[in-house]
């Protein structure tokens, strides 16, 4: 047996040589294996060419190595990284590596010399090289699908590198074949990580920057892309160092994750649309009280009561120099009741009082729609607290207040919490009476045990 390792690299007089053996392996006891990546294949004319002349004379068969399946790839990871190490790092390594072999040697390799996950630069080097090698087009589509990240659009991709549509498609055909990327949907997907990895790595940062901003400007030209990505919109136009232009995307996006009750994503996005405020020196204004309401909502529902408290109180105070804007009275109003209601969760009942006090002040001498939501909340309070006819007079408060807004839900909630207090003060006649009118307007899906029950 005859085995050549790396077959790119023969130059023409030992391709002469083997297909000479390839012809006399026929009538000896010989086997020849010659072993070489399709990706070689693609940038090898002179390799496809002797392939090409082996399968035509019929000497020879190709054999497809794929990628090591999980348990092979952990032990590579172990004889190169050692067993303790490789428990911490293997699911990563595995990842990036998607299964090559070679990949896996060398990221372990270098795991085991250092404590960081990194794709040493021997091997970044090469990948840039062979994607060199693919020509002027494929480089500059697979940069910037790189900057887009392991799954890229094409259309978005040729528009943000320059270049022209017959260059672009010509460049996606040679990286197909070449197995740097493959189709998955109506996109394209990096075949290793660390491909997408080592050609972003391989541009200056005002190139990546650059192309940032071109990815960020086409995908925003897309309504569909508009629509559905404005996360990944927001991320380059951050990464092109316009963060202004991010803040309305990183909205959006948290917007349609509440929707979706996808609250911890819809924090996150929040968030990083108040830092780029902060990046870009907007002071206090209603768009960011609103930003901060809204993290602090979905923090109540999350269960991060003392974060949701902090924040909706640091809203309340948000104060502007110069012409001393500040929320306005419903708008503090609403903060507070959120605050309120944390609060009641987390059981802190003597800072409740005080904030729906002052919240109950402020929605009084602003627009009132606020005032019935903070009349329930005190009614469930004074009802936690057995004070029962206190609870019923504030619910007739809560009550009159919504009837006022003509709000279904509030005057629902009204009917709630005064079935609740006549229940709990005996005159059950009266209770079910109110637990009707309340079930006449929204349905019976929540009877008066239940309601019991959610108060308990």
């Amino acid at each position: 047996m005859l085995v050549i390792d790396d077959l790119q690299h023969a130059d023409e007089s030992t391709f002469g040589l083997l297909h000479y053996l390839a012809r006399s392996a026929r009538t000896r006891d010989l086997t020849i294996v010659a072993t070489c990546g399709d990706e070689e294949v693609a940038s090898s004319a002179r390799l496809a060419s002797f392939l090409s002349s082996m399968y035509r004379e019929r000497l020879g068969r190709k054999i497809v190595v794929g990628p090591l399946d999980t348990v092979a790839a952990r032990q590579l990871v172990e004889d190169h990284a050692g067993s303790d190490r490789a428990g911490t790092i293997s699911s990563d390594v595995i990842r990036r590596a998607n299964g090559n072999p070679f990949f896996i040697e060398e990221i372990s390799i270098g795991c085991a010399e250092g404590d960081a996950l990194t794709i040493p630069a021997d091997l970044r080097e090469m990948l840039r090289a062979r994607v060199e090698r693919l020509g002027r087009n494929a480089r500059g589509l697979l940069h910037a699908g790189a900057v887009m990240g392991v799954t890229f659009d094409f259309t978005t991709a040729a528009s943000a590198s320059g270049l022209a549509t017959e260059d672009a498609l010509a460049g996606l055909e040679t990286s197909i074949t070449a197995r740097l990327v493959e189709a998955v949907d109506d996109a394209y997907r990096f075949r290793h990580t660390i491909v997408c990895e080592s050609l972003r790595e391989a541009l200056v940062r005002e190139g990546r920057v650059q192309l940032h901003g071109a990815i960020a400007r086409e995908m925003e030209r897309n309504p569909l892309f508009c629509s559905e990505h404005a996360a990944d919109i927001a991320h380059h136009y951050v990464e092109a160092a316009q963060p202004d232009k991010a803040i309305p995307f990183f909205v959006s996006a948290a917007q349609k994750a509440a929707m979706r009750v996808g609250f911890g994503e819809a924090v996150t996005l929040f968030s990083r649309a108040l830092a780029a405020m902060d990046e870009v020196g907007v002071p206090p204004c209603q768009e960011r009280f609103q930003l901060m309401l809204a993290i602090g909502q979905m923090q109540v529902a999350l269960g991060e009561l003392t974060a949701a408290v902090e924040g909706l109180d640091e809203a309340c105070r948000m104060w502007r120099a110069g012409d001393g804007w500040q929320p306005s009275c419903g708008d503090r109003a609403q903060a507070r009741r959120w605050a309120a209601l944390a609060l009641i969760t987390n059981g802190e009942i003597d800072e409740v009082d005080r904030r729906l006090s002052v919240a109950l002040d402020e929605a009084e001498r602003g627009d009132k729609c606020e005032l019935p939501d903070i009349l329930y909340h005190v009614a469930q309070v004074r009802w936690h607290e057995g004070n029962y006819r206190e609870a019923f007079r504030v619910a007739e408060r809560c009550l009159e207040a919504a009837e006022a807004t003509g709000n279904a839900d509030s005057i629902a909630r009204g009917y709630e919490i005064l079935s609740l207090a006549c229940h709990s003060l005996g005159e059950w006649r009266e209770g079910v009476g109110f637990e009707e009118k309340r079930q006449s307007l929204i349905g019976g899906a929540v009877d008066v045990g239940q309601a019991f029950d959610v108060h308990l």
